[in-house]
């Protein structure tokens, strides 16, 4: 016989037991923050979780006054509690925090569970000062965040700066990605793909942290004033502690990295005559082929330059020579852009040409004209000892030079015997009849140009038409969104033009010998400015990664006028 005392114990027993079973099967949703306390303008972690059931339709509250900073993390876990298993499905984000301190509400979410729907429970965020003591005003409650560092903040317009994403972390990450990279405006960018990837110590506010460069890249600014560096985003996994950690795997956290700011400051004014344009640490080394020539040889002066600063921005120096040596310009041997330790590297070999004119001795003394930032000064690199050429008289002579400014003057050029047949008028009957010959076939040729014009006058006329042909394809790369083959047209049009037009080659399109050749034909300062401008964007949009596909309709028109 069982005591009724015992019978009751039992039955209390029993019904906990089921109880803790119900609830163990009850769907739950609820939202989740790592701390009720966040600084201001900082970033946290928000979690919705789903226990013990599958939803559908999740609806998320409206987050202001705080802004969301990353994308929504979708995840699954299995938990084991005394043998059974508890599910949950969870939709994790990051936001920042308004820079107002106060007290914040967030809304409830809805998810869709068994055809009804789930509200969680509104959640309060204290916002406090970034000062508060103890609060450390991280980018994550997670101990890991990405920020944007330069090597140097400040530069001067063409100077080289070092741009690197660093992740900063107290837990162990399993991999990254980089969802999003910065853009630049008003700066040529190219991307370092050998830096340093060691890791790193680093304490900030008393806590140590493990760190890692992720990102590098090199930015050349082209003006003054403040260049800024979009936001950029980067994915993480974070590894997960115990058996729990082992079976959900690594935990994914989308890190924001906040926009930056470079200083840029102009170059002093004025600038030296022959400043190069290089802005940076330069070096060069200076060699002639030979030293001892006659009239009839030609000389070759060698410079190998090397530095760091913007190629783009880089012309070839220029050589003074005396009277009675011409130095012609230069030739392009080589002209690259490289990788070399941390930075961005370029080189350029150029060869000139030296032709004396005359016998003698002839000192040239090179000279290099960069800016240099560390000093904050133009720096005038010149020859330990200066260059001597040591010339002969050769069969050619100065008079060789001039030849075709030489005025006749009577006896001291014509023979007697030349004079005498000048003289004599039988030999201007001679010269009539292969002139008479001569004019025949002109007319005849004349004849038969004129008709073959009048047959053909509905065929192409040649370069203006292939020009308009050229601006029709032009039109129809912009019209149909092909910013890369629209550039790609336009630079090759500018090229042709200039060439034909104003007669520079290819390798001569810098801006010091383009305003010079277009001076002479007496261009405006103002067409200069619009065709080197029209250079930069094509430039810019090929060479250097820039997205100016918004810019095709004013550089076509620009063309256009140019062209007509």
């Amino acid at each position: 016989m069982i005591h009724i005392p015992i019978l009751r114990k039992l039955l209390l027993l029993f019904g906990a037991i089921g109880i803790s079973a119900a609830l163990q099967g009850q769907a739950v949703f609820e939202a989740r923050v790592g701390s009720g306390k966040v600084a201001a303008d900082a970033v946290f972690e928000l979690s919705f979780v789903l226990e013990n059931a599958d939803g559908s339709s999740l609806k998320m509250p409206s987050f202001r006054p705080f802004r969301q900073a990353g994308y929504i993390q979708e995840s699954h876990s299995t938990e084991y509690i005394n043998g059974r298993s508890r599910e949950a499905h969870i939709w994790s984000l990051q936001l920042r925090a308004p820079e107002q301190p106060g007290t914040y509400t967030i809304g409830s979410a809805q998810i869709m569970v068994n055809g009804k729907w789930l509200k969680s429970s509104p959640i309060n965020i204290r916002v406090v000062e970034s000062s508060d003591p103890g609060l450390s005003k991280s980018q994550t409650d997670e101990g890991v965040f990405v920020r944007a560092e330069f090597a140097k903040d400040t530069v001067y317009v063409g100077q080289q700066a070092i741009y690197r994403l660093v992740l900063y972390t107290r837990k162990t990450i399993a991999g990254y990605d980089i969802i999003d990279l910065p853009e630049v405006d008003k700066a040529f960018i190219r991307e370092i793909k050998r830096y340093d990837t060691r890791t790193n110590e680093a304490t900030i506010n008393g806590q140590r942290y493990a760190t890692k460069t992720l990102f590098e890249m090199a930015i050349f600014p082209q003006v003054a004033g403040e260049v800024p560096v979009d936001r950029a985003m980067v994915k993480v996994g974070v590894e997960q502690s115990g058996t729990l950690g082992m079976l959900m795997g690594a935990k994914p956290l989308n890190l924001p990295v906040e926009p930056s700011v470079l200083y840029v400051q102009p170059l002093p004014i004025p600038a030296p005559k022959g400043f190069s344009g290089g802005v940076g640490q330069y070096i060069w080394d200076v060699e002639v082929d030979q030293d001892v020539l006659t009239t009839d040889d030609a000389a070759t002066l060698r410079l190998s330059i090397r530095g760091n600063g913007d190629m783009r921005r880089f012309s070839p120096p220029r050589i003074q020579a005396p009277a009675g040596l011409e130095v012609f310009p230069p030739q392009e041997e080589e002209r690259e852009e490289f990788e070399s330790g941390t930075e961005v590297m370029h080189t350029l070999k150029l060869n000139y040409a030296l032709v004396p004119k005359k016998e003698g001795s002839y000192t040239i003394n090179p000279e290099l004209i960069v800016f240099d930032p560390d000093s904050a000064r133009y720096v005038h690199l010149q020859l330990d000892q200066a260059i001597e050429l040591h010339v002969s008289k050769g069969s050619r002579t100065e008079e060789d030079f001039t030849s075709t400014q030489r005025t006749f003057d009577g006896d001291s050029f014509f023979p007697t015997a030349v004079k005498n047949a000048l003289e004599s008028p039988w030999i201007y009957l001679l010269l009539l009849i292969p002139l008479g010959w001569f004019f025949y076939l002109w007319q005849k040729n004349r004849k038969k140009a004129s008709r073959s014009k009048e047959s053909d006058q509905t065929q192409i006329p040649g370069t203006r038409t292939s020009e308009s042909q050229q601006l029709h394809d032009l039109k129809a790369s912009m019209d149909q969104g092909r910013s890369k083959a629209f550039y790609e047209s336009a630079y090759r049009l500018l090229q042709t033009h200039l060439n034909e037009h104003w007669g520079l080659s290819t390798s001569q399109l810098n801006k010091e010998q383009l305003r010079e050749r277009m001076a002479l034909r007496g261009a405006p300062d103002s067409l200069h400015a619009e065709v080197h401008q029209l250079l930069q964007t094509c430039e810019q949009a090929l060479y250097a990664g820039m997205d100016k596909s918004a810019e095709m309709p004013r550089v076509y028109e620009q063309i256009r006028q140019l062209l007509h």
